[in-house]
């Protein structure tokens, strides 16, 4: 277990994440799984960096106009190295503590994710039109390609 005081830690924050095991369950990347209450659990981040125990969960966009999907370039100043040079076309990132949305106590886990989401929108790009329709694709992206797959579960709206 890392020691360190947090301001020495490189990733901080506490984040979103669920057991690995509720997600075994998957097909060619794909996984047919609800987040609930009962699965989420709240970990620090550099705590997970180096675990597959749990799938950190990451609320993502793609952005598609007339057909065609908006695509970039990963930069070496991203905080994840193994993402650095590679395309990608999804945007959005981990759900952080601060995205809870709850009532009473109870974690309401859809305006959580769009929480989640609406902030990674904020920070990742500028948004200059209106977003004309929305949908949260049924199925959540749980891969095993890359290390960096394996350490995450990704909500995917479009």
């Amino acid at each position: 277990m890392n020691t360190l005081p947090q301001n020495k830690v490189k990733h901080p924050q506490h984040i979103i994440c669920v057991p690995a095991s509720v997600v075994e369950h998957r097909a060619n990347g794909l996984v047919d799984y609800q987040l609930t209450n009962a699965d989420l659990t709240i970990k620090r981040r550099h705590e997970l960096e180096d675990s597959f125990d749990y799938r950190q969960v990451l609320a993502l966009v793609v952005f598609t106009y007339h057909g065609k999907v908006w695509a970039y370039e990963r930069t070496d100043s991203g905080g994840e190295d193994d993402l650095h040079n590679k395309v990608a076309v999804l945007v959005g990132g981990h759900w952080d503590f601060g995205d809870l949305v709850h009532f009473d106590s109870v974690i309401d886990v859809a305006a959580s994710e769009q929480a989640a989401l609406e902030r990674e929108l904020r920070e990742e790009v500028v948004v200059t039109s209106s977003i004309l329709s929305k949908k949260e694709m049924p199925l959540k992206i749980c891969a095993d390609d890359e290390p960096v797959d394996r350490k995450h579960m990704c909500t995917v709206s479009c």
